[in-house]
């Protein structure tokens, strides 16, 4: 793996281990409670089922309810008391409300037989009772303390088959390459070819995952309008995400290598003055400079996402730009 890919992997689990920590810690401060859980294996693919778990009944009710194509609504908790009862009923009356198939699991998390479940999700210290809504491939959709969310937020972070992949990769701390094209798109193998060259190189290729959606198709309308992609340009549309889940490039028809490489170089550079210099007694992360570019998280599809670069066109060759006037800090300079 590149230096630079080791760095967005690296700048990743530390924004997602802060995330889950903020839940395991039990900090009051955090509103959002949404939990970015570990989960699956980094070679699994985004559009598997959600595989295995572990031994003990919630864990082979959770696999056998992937497996089947439904949604799995987690309820972890130590007691069985007023608090669960009321998280349970929250959990029924969420079911009513989705629309896909759905198991509801209990977990307690004192049972021994429940441990392989309890630990691939991290939930033995976290404020309980906590809900987990998993879908069909793993993907984790939303996850809080019950006390933080209601039928209705569960039942708004229903994925579709697209959001469900783009969440899981991005959740395994892997780049996604969406590609929005249908037979009625124009581009569309210019701008697949880009996207294969990309997936060819070694640096790449082995930690994204190529997810394909359909812009007509009227339920994946929410989705594209959160990743601003027009579903009505008519024109073949790539969107380059890296974890947690940052846009951090989207091109109009034809897109090429050097483009794609080009938006994980972009990211890849230490913004607001980059990380701190040895010696100056602060922290590189997320409390002191960070050479980590700034994202916004699609790990709960009912969050919005904030693209980071504006939306690019790769002119014909006639018109386009040599690759090294391109690259060129200096022409960029007189551009602005």
């Amino acid at each position: 793996m590149s230096k630079m890919m080791k760095w967005i992997v690296g700048g990743a689990a530390i924004v997602v281990t802060a995330i889950v920590v903020v839940i395991v810690a039990i900090s009051p401060s955090n509103d959002t409670g949404d939990v970015a859980a570990r989960f699956g294996v980094a070679t699994a693919r985004a559009a598997e089922p959600m595989g295995h778990i572990g031994t003990g009944p919630a864990a082979e009710a959770m696999e056998k309810a992937g497996n089947s194509g439904k949604y799995v609504l987690a309820l972890f908790y130590r007691e069985d008391d007023e608090q669960t009862a009321a998280a349970r009923d929250m959990i029924e009356a969420a079911r009513k409300k989705i629309s896909r198939k759905s198991e509801a699991v209990e977990i307690n998390v004192t049972d021994p037989t429940e441990k392989d479940v309890v630990n691939k999700f991290g939930v033995s210290r976290s404020p309980l009772p906590l809900v987990l809504m998993l879908a069909p491939n793993g993907a984790i959709m939303t996850g809080a303390p019950a006390s933080r969310l209601d039928e209705d937020k569960l039942a708004e972070a229903v994925g579709t088959k697209s959001s469900e992949q783009v969440i899981k990769a991005l959740q395994q701390k892997n780049m996604v390459a969406l590609c929005m094209q249908n037979r009625k798109t124009k581009e569309n193998a210019d701008a697949m070819s880009g996207v294969k060259e990309f997936m060819k190189d070694p640096k790449f290729g082995p930690t994204t995952a190529v997810v394909t959606i359909d812009p007509s198709d009227p339920d994946e309308a929410k989705f594209l309008s959160k990743l601003s992609l027009d579903a009505n340009s008519g024109i073949a549309t790539t969107a380059l995400l890296a974890p947690p889940g940052a846009v951090i490039g989207t091109f109009e028809g034809a897109v090429t290598m050097e483009k794609l490489v080009a938006s994980v170089e972009a990211a890849a550079k230490p913004k607001s003055g980059g990380c701190c210099p040895p010696g100056s007694g602060k922290t590189c992360g997320p409390t002191g400079g960070t050479s980590a570019p700034r994202t916004s998280s699609v790990i709960n599809p009912s969050q919005p996402i904030q693209p980071k670069v504006q939306i690019s066109r790769t002119p014909p060759p006639s018109e386009a730009t040599p690759a090294t006037k391109e690259n060129d800090p200096a022409t960029k300079k007189q551009g602005k």
